[in-house]
């Protein structure tokens, strides 16, 4: 088996994540009175940043933006250590530690900030990284040669 194809699963995760994080985050229209009744102050209690008047609502929609856009560069990393790992395992692997950390990161925060749909796609990409770092092994790799 091709060390990519974990990696690309990985990459396609990071995507549907995102989509789900992004459509959360523009979701704006709240369910009930009491769901409003918790966004009018986030969307009108102004303070100042920097010389800015922002309120606390701009920070979520910005910070939820921002964490959209990582989603996807993950996603890309993922797309390109799974090219890379194909020809260059050795120098793949140091991409596939750093998406590792990262997601450990992330399901820490998943466990205390969110819900089991994060810790569930949190969890399916670190599967996949471990995986992959199992075929990106030098004897895995010579193995994976020698056999063609």
């Amino acid at each position: 088996m091709k060390p990519s194809l974990p990696l690309r699963i990985v990459a396609i995760l990071m995507a549907i994540g995102d989509i789900g994080h992004t459509s959360g985050v523009l979701r704006t229209i709240p369910r009930s009175l009491a769901e409003g009744g918790l966004l009018a102050p986030l969307q009108n209690f102004h303070t100042m940043a920097m010389g800015t008047s922002r309120t606390h609502w701009d920070f979520y929609v910005g910070f939820g933006l921002s964490v959209t856009f990582q989603f996807l560069t993950v996603a890309g990393l993922a797309w390109l250590a799974a090219s890379l790992a194909d020809t260059d395992p050795a120098r793949a692997r140091p991409f596939v530690y750093l998406l590792l950390a990262a997601q450990l990161a992330g399901l820490v925060i998943a466990i205390v900030y969110f819900f089991a749909g994060p810790i569930v796609m949190t969890l399916l990409t670190l599967i996949c990284l471990v995986w992959s770092l199992v075929l990106l092994r030098p004897s895995a790799v010579n193995a994976h040669a020698f056999a063609e």
